[in-house]
C-alpha cells in the first residue's frame, strides 16, 4: 500500500530502475495470486507472523516461542514464509519446505491449493523484509543481511519466481474430468475418520465433494445440516427438484411402500396412472415408456433403440458431455473418461458455445454434426444418433439462441440418425419457459431420456420412444427391468408431478431463474472475474475469468470461488472444459431469500 508499515521497498538500498521494474511487476502478480487464493477462515486468521528461529527457545526437548508484537491477521501459510527468513535463496529451502508440510499435516490439514501458494508467501515475506532491511539500516540483522546484496537477491528471486508464473499461465489449461472437480484429502481434516472409513468402503471410486468433506444429517426445503450444526443452502442439487424431504413426497411414498412394492409384471394402476400422467407432458410421437432405475440405464438403453432404429451404430456427442457410467455409455461421455480416447463410433465436437461458433451458433453446431457424420462414413460406420443433453450441462450450460438445436438435428436424420434428447438434468420444468429442454428448442425428439429430479430422491429414470423403435427393438432381444417402474416409484413420480402443477412451480422457475439472472449480469458488470452468465430457468452458468482478463479460463479461481461460498453456506458446483463455469441448479421451490443470500455470498467472492 502507499504507507507499508515495515517502510517502502522502493526505498531499499542499490534498487536502480530496472530493478524497480521488476519489483513493481511482481506487487501486480503478488496482489492478483493473494487476492485469488481469498481470505476465507480455512486460510486466514491469527498469526504470529515472525516465527523464525530468532524468535524460537529451546530447553532441551521443550520448544517456546517469543516475541508476540508482529501477531496480527494474515494468511496461515504466512507462517512458514516467516520460518524460512533471510533462507529464500538457500539450497536447503526446499528440504525445509517439505520438511515443515509433513510437520504441519501431522497436526493439522493442509490442502493442495494452501501447498501450492507457499513459494508465493515466500516471496512475499521477502520483499516486506527489503522494505524492512531499508527502514532499519542501524540494526544488527540488517547489517547481516546485506544491504545492497540483500536486495539485489531479492530482485534476483523475483525474477525466478515471475518466470516461473509466466510459465504456468501460458501453458495449455487442462481439461477437466467431471468427477475430479473437487479433491479431498483422506488423512486430514475433522473427519478424516469418516473419509478413511468411506475409502476403505468404496475405494478408489469415492467421490466426496471438497477438500474438506462435509458430513449431512439432515435437510428439508433448501437447506441442508451438518454433523457440526452448520446449515448450507442448496444450490446444487438438482435432483430433490421440489426440496428435499418434501412432504408429498414422503407420503407418497410411505403410503404405497406400506401398500404394495413389486415389478411390472402385474397390473398396477398407480404405474399407468403416473405413465399417462408423465406421458401428458411429451410429444404424442413418444407415446411409449419404458421404466429404468437410474438416467445411466435409460441412455443406454435410448443408445441400443438408436442402433435397431438406424441400422447405424456411430454416434455424436459433445467434448465434455456426461450421459451416464454404463460400459455403452461411458463411451459417449467424455467428461469421464480419464485415460485413452473415445472408440472409432464416437465422435465429439465442440459445444454450442459462442466462443467456437462465433456469430452464428446454429449454422456451426449443424457444419459440425455434418463433419461427424462424414468422419463416421471414412471409418467405415453410419451414424445413429445425436445424443445431447438438451442444456449441455458438464459443457458448460449452453441455451442460446433459442432454437439453435433444429440445425443440427435435421442433419442427422437426413443421414438416417435419430435424435436423442437427454432430458435427466435440464427436464422437469427447470428451464421454466419449457417443461422440458427440447421444447426450448421446438423439436420433437425421436427418443427421450430422463431421471434425477423425477422422483424428487427417490431412485428412478425412464425413456420414451415412438412405438416403431421399441417394437423393433424388442422383437430382438426384449428388456425387463426389476425395479425399474416400481409401484413405489410410480407414487414418488406421481407426487413429483402433482405438486410441479399444483404449485406452479414452472413459473416460479421461470420468474425466479430471470430474477436470478438480471442480478448475476449486474454482479457481472462489476466483478473482474466474471466472464458471462448463461442459462434459463434455474440453470444457470457463470463463467469465470482471469482478473481484468475474464475470457481467459481460471479454474483456480472457480474453486475458490466454491470453496469460499462453503464458507458462507452455499453448496454449487462447477462444469465446463475447464471447470471455469460455476453450476448452479438451485430447487424449484426457490424462493426471493434464498436467491439473495446466494447472491450476496457470492457478490463477496467476486
Amino acid at each position: 500500500g502507499p504507507e507499508p508499515l515495515w517502510g517502502d521497498w522502493r526505498e531499499a538500498l542499490g534498487l536502480d530502475e530496472q530493478g524497480k521494474v521488476v519489483l513493481e511487476q511482481l506487487c501486480q502478480l503478488l496482489e492478483s495470486q493473494l487476492e485469488a487464493y481469498g481470505e476465507g477462515a480455512d486460510r486466514f486468521g491469527l498469526v504470529h507472523a515472525d516465527l523464525r528461529l530468532a524468535n524460537l527457545l529451546a530447553d532441551g526437548h521443550d520448544l517456546g516461542v517469543i516475541d508476540f508484537d508482529d501477531c496480527g491477521f494474515s494468511w496461515f501459510m504466512y507462517d512458514f514464509a516467516s520460518a524460512v527468513s533471510f533462507l529464500e535463496l538457500s539450497p536447503l529451502l526446499p528440504e525445509l519446505e517439505r520438511a515443515w508440510v509433513r510437520g504441519y499435516k501431522s497436526i493439522s490439514p493442509l490442502s493442495a491449493e494452501d501447498e501450492a501458494m507457499i513459494s508465493t508467501f515466500v516471496m512475499f515475506r521477502r520483499l516486506l523484509l527489503t522494505a524492512w532491511v531499508a527502514s532499519h539500516p542501524e540494526t544488527e540483522t540488517a547489517a547481516e543481511a546485506g544491504f545492497d546484496q540483500y536486495t539485489q537477491g531479492t530482485i534476483e528471486l523475483a525474477k525466478r519466481y515471475l518466470a516461473e508464473n509466466e510459465q504456468q499461465d501460458t501453458s495449455p489449461l487442462s481439461e477437466k474430468r467431471i468427477l475430479d472437480m473437487n479433491a479431498f484429502e483422506a488423512k486430514s481434516g475433522q473427519h478424516k475418520e469418516n473419509v478413511t472409513r468411506r475409502l476403505d468402503n468404496l475405494g478408489a471410486a469415492s467421490v466426496l465433494f471438497y477438500q474438506e468433506p462435509i458430513e449431512m444429517v439432515s435437510a428439508q426445503g433448501a437447506w441442508m445440516q451438518a454433523a457440526d450444526g452448520k446449515r448450507y443452502l442448496d444450490f446444487y442439487n438438482n435432483v430433490p427438484c421440489l426440496g428435499h424431504c418434501h412432504p408429498s413426497v414422503v407420503a407418497a411414498v410411505s403410503k404405497q411402500i406400506a401398500t404394495l412394492n413389486v415389478h411390472t409384471r402385474y397390473l398396477v394402476s398407480v404405474v399407468d396412472d403416473y405413465l399417462e400422467s408423465l406421458k401428458a407432458t411429451l410429444p404424442e410421437s413418444v407415446s411409449n415408456v419404458v421404466m429404468t432405475c437410474s438416467g445411466s440405464e435409460a441412455n443406454d438403453l435410448a443408445m441400443r433403440l438408436a442402433e435397431q432404429a438406424s441400422g447405424g451404430t456411430g454416434f455424436i456427442v459433445t467434448e465434455d458431455a456426461y450421459h451416464g457410467n454404463t460400459s455403452l455409455v461411458t463411451t459417449v461421455s467424455p467428461s469421464i473418461i480419464k485415460q485413452g480416447s473415445l472408440p472409432d463410433n464416437v465422435v465429439a465436437i465442440p459445444a454450442p458455445s459462442s466462443s467456437v461458433y462465433e456469430g452464428d451458433i446454429a449454422a456451426g453446431f449443424a457444419a459440425k454434426v455434418a463433419e461427424a457424420i462424414d468422419t463416421l462414413q471414412q471409418r467405415g460406420i453410419k451414424v445413429a444418433a445425436l445424443l445431447v443433453d438438451t442444456i449441455f450441462s458438464s459443457d458448460g450450460i449452453f441455451s442460446e439462441p433459442r432454437g439453435f438445436l433444429k440445425q443440427a438435428v435435421e442433419v442427422v436424420r437426413n443421414a438416417g440418425g435419430v435424435f436423442i434428447a437427454d432430458e435427466v438434468q435440464p427436464g422437469f420444468a427447470r428451464m421454466g419457459e419449457t417443461f422440458w429442454g427440447f421444447d426450448f428448442h421446438g423439436i420433437i425428439p425421436d427418443i427421450v431420456t430422463m431421471g434425477k429430479p423425477m422422483g424428487n430422491g427417490f431412485p428412478m429414470a425412464a425413456v420414451a420412444t415412438r412405438p416403431d423403435y421399441l417394437q423393433s427393438f424388442c422383437a430382438d432381444v426384449g428388456y425387463f427391468n426389476t425395479f425399474g417402474g416400481n409401484p413405489v416409484a410410480a407414487a414418488a413420480g406421481q407426487a413429483v408431478l402433482d405438486t410441479i402443477q399444483q404449485e406452479n412451480l414452472q413459473e416460479n422457475a421461470r420468474k425466479m431463474g430471470d430474477y436470478l439472472k438480471q442480478q448475476l449480469q449486474f454482479i457481472a458488470q462489476q466483478s473482474s472475474y466474471i466472464a458471462d452468465v448463461r442459462g434459463q430457468g434455474l440453470f444457470l452458468g457463470i463463467d469465470i475469468g482471469e482478473k481484468d482478463n475474464k475470457h481467459n479460463p481460471n479454474p483456480t479461481k472457480t474453486r475458490h470461488i466454491i470453496n469460499g461460498l462453503k464458507q458462507a453456506g452455499v453448496l454449487i458446483g462447477a462444469a465446463g472444459k475447464y471447470g471455469a463455469t460455476l453450476k448452479l441448479r438451485p430447487l424449484l421451490t426457490l424462493s426471493r431469500y434464498e436467491a439473495d443470500f446466494f447472491l450476496d455470498a457470492l457478490s463477496k467472492q467476486v
